[in-house]
């Protein structure tokens, strides 16, 4: 319960609790931070992971579908940024889990005792301690109220008497022997009210006498329930600063700064000149600039295999299908046995037109076992598949 809540007072009868609250209040405060405290670092975790698996699927993706050049080297180096920003995140998780929560745990086992069945410790001593401050004093209080209000109901009392012999010496038809009893009445109620006022005089000076040791006690109670609240309270800002010297990273990491200078510089040198420089070295592979061999007279060799260009004419079918199962000296005649020439990447999805092709997927690596062709083809193999293939559907890695 917060303390504006709280019904003011601390001398009276019972009016300590709200000290005694107090403790209850400042465990459960350490407990609510403890929570939240918590709660982030689960936060900073999940994000961590959230952005390292986002980080490892694209550079995933990029390092398969990208082609090497400015775009590709720009794109990773975005990514290692993300890379960096997962690692941080999980710094910070790591360091409330070591520097926060751990200490707020020590703290509270240190100076909170808890039992099974009752409250803490602490919160008993300190109720125990104002309760024999006032144990004392609020019997003298309860003697003292009790003869105020005897004193208060015999003034009533002489009041009332004083108003019946008015009345009735009004009353002629009274006798003089009724007459003489409410006088003596009024006299008794006189004598009361001299009598409980003496004892009511007895009590004030009795409890003031007393009030000088009263204080005494209950302020040293007092006092020690506040050194408790400025420790507890200390102890809080100085985990809140720990807090805050660990979030503070996420804004003052050095290691970022430097992260986006040096993205900032990839950025800027892949400019004009770098992209022409893509662009000639994909028109070498690719484009006008591609090797190739042009078409010339070739005498007729049994080891020649011609392949049909694929605007509408198809080869021979008298040569066996390519398969795992098909020998070497079926699919290629007097070929000696191939061997890898280099790992390519395929750039486009081919479905084959004849038996002796294989398929390609986008993405994928094949094994290049022979240079292309002058139809621009080159035998592969895949999945332990040999066959041929369109050239320009490829990039060697």
């Amino acid at each position: 319960m917060a303390a504006d809540v709280l019904a003011p007072g601390f001398w009276e009868i019972g009016a300590y609790k709200n000290n005694v609250r107090r403790i209850k209040d400042g465990i459960d405060e350490l407990d609510d931070f403890t929570k939240m405290a918590r709660e982030r670092a689960d936060i900073e975790a999940k994000y961590g992971k959230t952005m390292q698996q986002f980080a490892e699927k694209w550079k995933s993706h990029v390092e398969r579908m990208v082609p090497s050049g400015s775009i590709k080297k720009a794109w990773m180096e975005i990514l290692e940024e993300a890379d960096a920003i997962s690692v941080q995140h999980n710094r910070v998780k790591d360091r409330l889990m070591d520097e926060v929560l751990k200490t707020l745990a020590l703290y509270r086992k240190e100076n909170y005792h808890p039992s099974a069945f009752r409250a803490p410790r602490e919160i008993r001593e300190a109720e125990e301690g104002f309760e024999r401050a006032q144990r004392k004093w609020k019997k003298l209080h309860e003697k003292l109220e009790s003869s105020k209000k005897a004193y208060y109901t015999a003034c009533r009392q002489e009041k009332s008497a004083l108003v019946n012999l008015s009345n009735s010496q009004a009353d002629s038809s009274l006798s003089q022997d009724g007459a003489q009893k409410f006088r003596d009445r009024l006299e008794k109620c006189r004598d009361d009210v001299q009598k409980c006022k003496a004892v009511y005089e007895k009590n004030i000076a009795e409890i003031t006498q007393y009030r000088a040791p009263y204080i005494e006690d209950m302020t040293f109670e007092f006092e020690k329930c506040q050194a408790m609240e400025m420790k507890r309270s200390k102890f809080v800002i100085e985990m809140m600063s720990a807090a805050q010297q660990v979030l503070v990273d996420l804004a003052r990491n050095n290691k970022f700064a430097q992260l986006h200078a040096n993205l900032e510089g990839v950025l800027r040198s892949c400019d004009e000149t770098a992209l022409t420089n893509d662009l000639h070295a994909w028109s070498a592979v690719n484009g006008k600039d591609a090797r190739t061999e042009w078409p010339t007279f070739e005498d007729y060799t049994e080891s020649l295999r011609t392949i049909a260009a694929k605007s509408g004419n198809t080869n021979s079918g008298d040569s066996p299908p390519l398969s795992t199962t098909t020998p070497d000296s079926a699919k290629y005649g007097d070929f000696e046995e191939l061997h890898t020439k280099s790992i390519a990447t395929v750039l486009y999805d081919y479905s084959p037109l004849e038996n002796d092709e294989i398929p390609l997927q986008k993405g994928e690596t094949i094994e290049v076992l022979t240079d292309a062709d002058s139809l621009g083809w080159c035998t592969g193999r895949k999945n332990g598949e040999i066959g041929l293939f369109p050239a320009s559907y490829v990039q060697v890695m």
